[in-house]
């Protein structure tokens, strides 16, 4: 009895042990994203969390957490960066927003057009069943309703029973009625009195007080229903017929929307040409011939030359195990455009469309001082088929340490800010 008691006892302990070592992982990870800032780049173990818990992992999603404690914090880089690495884009989060409806409610049209870049469900509700475009409306956003004009964003039956009930009119011989039936919404367009039916697939808000429907323009207007439409038509029209005649596009093409959303543009080109400068700048102090300051376990990263080529607006990072040798073992090409640089980290991960045999190949330079570097690099996978990250230091080389058969093969690698 006493034997099965104790053996009972090791079982429970054991248990409880696990179940301790399960919940400080747990907290330990739930503490990183919380704690997780954009003050610095996210190193290889974030992106490794972020793709080995994407999915729900023992109750719980590293990718969703640390993009609801990144929106709770109104982290827009982290948001970013979270998208960037295949977080979900179109999720309910935290407060029932999606990361489009919280944009729209921070009034964040840089990020909203971020958004609309990476192919962001624009027609996607809240987990309040608010769509987009109804917040947009209803805030009185001018930017994000052209951003939504622009891309052709469908209305949903919610707001169109909401906020478009009523007689559109394009002219006295053009009308549009639509009406709520308390099911549905009774759709038709009326065209020199005569009713046709009309599909609501085909109408769109352009403004505050605007629609369009089949490349026309039509304005709200004080009929009340389509008898009375008649009556106008009868009275105004009769006598000299009218020939329909297409409005002109809507004046929101001149309007103050176009215009923000004109600037908005040009905000983000200017901020990407800052941010290419800096990275610029970041990569010229880098360039340069570099040694591991201890054996690496794969010898092919022993030594380091980065290298910048102008003319294809791109760095060589070469790694080699022998600097006497002209055998380069690993080469990354970093091209300006897949570099993120915050700082003094630097993050670069290929365009998989454009490098489709870099798929998983990402980089991370932290530079630590004038004379070392660290480099976190993915240098070979597992039995499982997982990558393998190691973290890599390196010291400057001078001029006189490095072999003439380097020198001549990356004869760029120095530049007037490391020589």
């Amino acid at each position: 009895m006493k034997e099965r008691t104790a053996k009972m006892m090791k079982s429970l302990k054991r248990i409880l042990i696990v179940f301790l070592i399960v919940g400080i992982v747990f907290i330990g990870i739930n503490g990183y994203s919380l704690f997780k800032t954009s003050t610095a780049v996210p190193s290889a173990l974030d992106s490794l969390l972020i793709k080995k818990m994407a999915g729900n992992t023992l109750g719980y999603n590293y990718g969703a957490h640390a993009m609801e404690a990144a929106m709770a914090s109104n982290d827009v880089e982290r948001i970013k960066y979270l998208i960037n690495k295949h977080v979900a884009i179109n999720a309910i989060y935290a407060d029932e927003e999606t990361v489009t409806t919280y944009a729209l409610k921070e009034k964040d049209n840089q990020l909203l057009l971020f958004l609309i870049e990476k192919k962001a469900d624009l027609s996607k509700e809240n987990g309040k069943k608010e769509s987009p475009t109804e917040i947009a409306y209803t805030t009185k956003n001018k930017t994000a309703m052209k951003l939504f004009l622009d891309q052709d964003v469908q209305l949903s039956e919610d707001f169109i029973k909401n906020h478009l009930i009523g007689i559109w009119s394009s002219n006295n011989s053009l009308f549009l009625a639509l009406n709520n039936n308390g099911i549905t919404i009774n759709s038709k367009l009326v065209v020199k009195g005569n009713e046709q039916a009309a599909d609501l697939k085909s109408l769109r808000v352009m403004d505050f007080e605007k629609v369009s429907y089949q490349d026309n323009t039509y304005s709200k207007s004080d009929i009340k229903d389509i008898a009375q439409i008649k009556e106008v038509y009868s009275d105004e029209v009769a006598s000299t017929e009218e020939t329909i005649v297409d409005t002109e596009d809507s004046t929101v093409t001149d309007s103050d929307a176009t215009t923000e959303v004109a600037a908005l543009l040009e905000e983000r080109k200017r901020d990407e040409k800052e941010k290419l400068k800096m990275r610029v700048r970041f990569m010229e102090q880098l360039s340069g011939y570099w040694m591991s300051e201890k054996k690496t376990k794969i010898p092919f990263y022993q030594y380091l030359i980065i290298e910048p080529d102008n003319y294809q607006e791109i760095w060589e990072m070469a790694f080699t195990e022998d600097d006497e040798s002209n055998s380069i073992s690993t080469k990354y090409e970093l091209d300006r455009e897949e570099v993120r640089v915050l700082d003094t980290k630097l993050e670069h991960v290929p365009d998989s469309e454009r490098n489709p045999l870099q798929k998983n190949e990402k980089v991370v330079i932290t530079w630590i001082s004038d004379n070392k570097i660290q480099v976190n690099l993915k240098t070979t996978t597992d039995n499982f088929g997982d990558d393998v990250i190691e973290t890599l230091t390196y010291k400057r080389l001078k001029s006189s340490d490095v072999s003439s058969a380097l020198l001549e093969q990356f004869p760029n690698a120095f530049t007037k800010n490391n020589q």
